[in-house]
Parts: C-alpha cells; sequence; structure tokens
C-alpha cells in the first residue's frame, strides 16, 4: 500500500497518527514513513524561470576548448542543472559522447519539483548570490531590487549616450 497525506488540517494529523499505529502490526514491519517539509510553491516555480533566463542571457562560463579557455552562454535549464548540483543535490557528472572534449553534463537525479519549500528557497538564494557576483541584471518587475537597478543601469546608459552626443 502507498498512500500520502498533506497535512492541511487537524483531521489529517488524526489519519496519519492511526496510519503510523497501523504499523505496529507484525504484517506491516518494513514499512517506510517519510516526512518532507511542504512543497515548494507555485509563486517560487515562477520566479526561478524568469531568474534563470536572465542568467542565461546575461552570464557566461568558462570552458576549456581545444586547449584554450573560451566564455560561452549556457541554456536556463543548463544553469537550472548547475545550480541544484552547487546545492548538493544527486547529480552525476558525465561527457557528452558526440564532443568529448567538450564540459561536462550534469544529469540530476533529484528534479526542482520534488523540493520542498526551504530547498527551493535556497535555490532561489543561490541564483540571487551568483547573479549579484555576476552583476545580473534581474527582470523580475516584482522584484523592487531588480526594477531600482534596472533604471539605474538604464539611466547610466542614457547619461553616456547623451554625454557621447556632446
Amino acid at each position: 500500500m502507498t498512500a500520502e497525506i498533506v497535512l492541511t488540517w487537524p483531521g489529517d494529523f488524526e489519519r496519519a497518527h492511526k496510519w503510523i499505529d497501523a504499523c505496529r502490526d507484525p504484517k506491516r514491519l518494513g514499512s517506510r514513513v517519510r516526512f518532507d517539509g511542504p512543497q515548494r510553491t507555485p509563486d517560487q516555480n515562477r520566479k526561478m524561470w524568469p531568474m534563470l533566463t536572465d542568467i542565461s542571457r546575461q552570464a557566461r562560463i568558462a570552458v576549456e576548448r581545444g586547449g584554450s579557455w573560451v566564455m560561452i552562454q549556457r541554456t536556463p535549464e543548463w544553469w537550472k542543472l548547475w545550480f541544484m548540483y552547487q546545492l548538493k543535490m544527486e547529480v552525476e557528472h558525465v561527457r557528452d559522447p558526440y564532443d568529448p572534449d567538450g564540459p561536462a553534463m550534469f544529469i540530476a537525479d533529484t528534479s526542482t519539483s520534488r523540493l520542498d519549500k526551504e530547498a527551493f528557497s535556497d535555490l532561489i538564494e543561490l541564483i540571487y548570490q551568483f547573479g549579484a557576483r555576476a552583476s545580473v541584471i534581474w527582470s523580475d518587475p516584482n522584484d523592487v531590487e531588480a526594477v531600482r537597478a534596472r533604471a539605474a543601469m538604464l539611466a547610466e546608459r542614457e547619461r553616456v549616450k547623451r554625454s557621447k552626443g556632446k
């Protein structure tokens, strides 16, 4: 039997308690019980993908190609796996069989959809930290700091443009 309860009201706690009590039966020995934190929210997920897109458009990563280092752009999906790796999730390094001298790929065993709120929050914070170091300007209109930074950047570009025109 496989069952799951999301604890949202008092009756759920009572039902979970009954299930655990039922496991005292010797026939149930070996049953598994797992406690996960609250699942990530849709708002967290909606925040992640624009952030990864901003990074993929603005940040570059150094890779060795043919004995020299080059800066390349990566996809949002690649950045997601890279950040998951940084969080020490279950990730495996493999080489592309069609480009063995190319960069290592990451294969994640843990999907972001399985992250709980706390782990997903850690992921978002890690993305913010990287973005700050890489001078990424966030496009999320709900991010007040991003809006201010973008406005300052655009104002500076306009000021430089005007000063060149004089």
